[in-house]
């Protein structure tokens, strides 16, 4: 079960802390989910350890951008 500590609010952002049992939890389940699906992943999705990072997504816009006319940047963070 996953208890929470504590949680607040800062500059509009509400943030948790789990108990140190919650916390083992959960990160063993995002390492067997991460397993699990990262063959459905797009190869595109650079953020993901082993698929370059930052540098393979400037070196693909790069590449790409003379191919389009307009190009977007998108953060999910702010969905």
């Amino acid at each position: 079960m996953l208890t929470l500590q504590n949680s607040w609010y800062e500059d509009g952002h509400h943030f948790v802390r789990w108990r140190p049992v919650s916390q083992g939890l959960l990160r063993a389940a995002k390492l067997s989910l991460g397993k699990q699906l990262k063959s459905y992943l797009s190869l595109r999705c650079t953020h993901v350890k082993g698929r370059g990072g930052a540098k393979a997504t400037v070196r693909f816009a790069q590449v790409m951008a003379g191919q389009y006319r307009y190009v977007a940047r998108f953060d999910i963070r702010y969905y």
